[in-house]
């Protein structure tokens, strides 16, 4: 009698159980939604260039001024999320990049760079080594041929030189890093942001 009775009290819990998993994944599910709306909304708000402001940057672009490229993409209303869906993405972040290094924080470097310098242009310096910008890894993954073959050109002739010369690094470093920074073909930050940290003091 007892058997029974319990079979029929679990019975009876089956279609409750059931409701409240289907209730609980309805929840989760709305729940997910809202966020991905939280965390997209200002990307979808910011929308995309103008063909106006397309037409301009591609004219810097055309004319190989990539400064000028740059600096105009820099002026654009609310540039920093609506230039993600320019058509040379990639090139202009890592030109940028490289102008970054170039203009700030080589002139530092023999007189100190703080924290957060330091962290940023060892982060620049070594996407430049593990080449990020190639089509394959690139944040956009839009980058030309042509736009590979500019920063390969930046890479050897300038980014090299800082990482070897300036930063102390040496290829074996580099090489022996790869695993951790590159992990999964994805640059890894907090992980170069470590080779800052504990080398920065004799960047010179």
């Amino acid at each position: 009698m007892m058997n029974d009775f319990s079979q029929d009290n679990k019975s009876s819990r089956t279609p409750v159980i059931t409701f409240l998993i289907m209730l609980g994944l309805i929840v989760f599910l709305f729940l997910s939604y809202l966020l991905m709306g939280y965390f997209m909304g200002d990307t979808i708000a910011a929308g995309s260039l103008t063909a106006e402001e397309q037409e301009k940057l591609n004219g810097f672009y055309e004319a190989k001024d990539y400064e000028g490229l740059v600096n105009c993409a820099e002026t654009l209303e609310s540039g920093a999320l609506r230039i993600l869906n320019y058509d040379h993405y990639d090139f202009l972040n890592y030109y940028a990049q490289y102008m970054e290094v170039r203009d700030v924080y080589v002139p530092k470097l023999g007189s100190g760079l703080a924290q957060n310098e330091a962290r940023r242009l060892t982060e620049c310096v070594f996407a430049f080594y593990y080449r990020c910008y190639d089509h394959t890894m690139g944040t956009a993954g839009n980058a030309s041929e042509e736009d590979i073959r500019v920063l390969d050109g930046i890479r050897d002739d300038f980014m090299l030189d800082i990482l070897f010369s300036r930063m102390g690094y040496t290829e074996d470093d580099m090489e022996a890093a790869r695993k951790d920074i590159m992990e999964n073909n994805y640059f890894h930050t907090a992980e170069a942001d470590k080779f800052s940290d504990n080398y920065a003091d004799r960047y010179r």
